[in-house]
């Protein structure tokens, strides 16, 4: 008879996509996972998953096993999450994740503002973390997050999509005199990256928008130096504010700082457009909050497009 134990720890595997990663969620060794898959394999006399590349994939009689473990253990997962639901004081908590890649300080406004749609017995209890997109998506699939916020596609078949949403990206500069005239107005971005006396402030290499910023600079043939890198995007805000260079930002990211007059636009017409994808665990998609919040990243998005045109 197979162990109920060796089963969990396949279906913990495959869900997370590698024993490394298993192996941390499991608290437990990853050779001490690896020899309990092991067993498990001996135990039903069939080859669970096979190595491609680093990666592990489930075999053909792999994928008809977790498919049972995915039923089997549905049920578990949806009491885990009714029992997590409501704090002492009754209020539903909410785990609530944002991509490392996207600005705190513009979510937390987006939190604040759809509390604001809420009564306040309505209020949930949230508890944000900020990690990378596929570590967000891991902890979704295995029920330690209800929702959360992402600039990455995301395609698992066990979690909802609830808004995409693109937001408009400009030039943006503390305001200076040679950079305010009617002449230099009427350029484009990459006109005046060209031709005009300007460093740039950069999001780091390994940021997705980092890599929508190197495609336009390409395209564009435009040549300057990088003064400033980080992977925190509030810091590139503050940087720019500061007078250090001049940089590409989700308008959203900088509407306070440009309605105070403490940064400019350089050009009214929109670069790209650097998408979002509010992603929630099937039982949270239709929460008042998780609604509030897709309703304000749309509104926000909503009100950028018309500040850039």
């Amino acid at each position: 008879m197979f162990n109920y134990n060796h089963l969990f720890y396949f279906y913990i595997t495959a869900k997370l996509g590698g024993v490394t990663t298993a192996a941390k969620h499991l608290n437990t060794s990853q050779s001490s996972l690896s020899l309990q898959l092991k067993n498990l394999e001996a135990t039903l006399n069939r080859k669970l998953f096979q190595k491609v590349g680093r990666r592990l994939q489930l075999t053909s009689e792999g994928r008809v096993i977790f498919n049972y473990c995915q039923r089997a253990f549905h049920v578990t997962e949806e009491l885990s999450d009714f029992l997590k639901q409501k704090t002492e004081s009754g209020r539903t908590r909410i785990s609530f994740g944002v991509s490392d890649e996207i600005e705190r300080p513009y979510v937390t406004d987006l939190i604040a503002s759809a509390f604001e749609r809420l009564t306040a017995e309505d209020r949930p209890n949230i508890k944000m973390i900020s990690i990378s997109s596929l570590a967000l998506a891991q902890k979704m699939n295995v029920h330690e997050l209800d929702l959360f916020l992402t600039n990455h596609p995301q395609y698992d078949e066990g979690q909802t999509v609830v808004c995409t949403e693109s937001m408009p990206v400009v030039l943006v500069s503390r305001p200076r005199n040679d950079l305010n005239s009617a002449k230099v107005r009427g350029l484009s971005a990459a006109a005046l990256l060209r031709h005009l006396p300007v460093d740039l402030v950069l999001p780091s290499g390994e940021l997705r928008f980092r890599h929508e910023v190197d495609e336009f600079i390409s395209k564009n043939r435009v040549e300057k130096r990088i003064v400033f890198e980080s992977n925190i995007m509030a810091s590139i805000s503050r940087a720019i504010v500061d007078g250090m260079g001049v940089g590409f930002l989700p308008l959203a990211y900088v509407a306070e700082p440009i309605k105070k007059g403490r940064l400019i636009v350089l050009t009214k017409r929109i670069l790209w457009r650097h998408r979002f994808f509010l992603v929630a665990n099937p039982s949270f998609a239709e929460h008042p909050f998780t609604l509030g919040l897709a309703e304000e990243l749309r509104q926000t998005i909503d009100v950028t497009k018309r500040f850039a045109h």
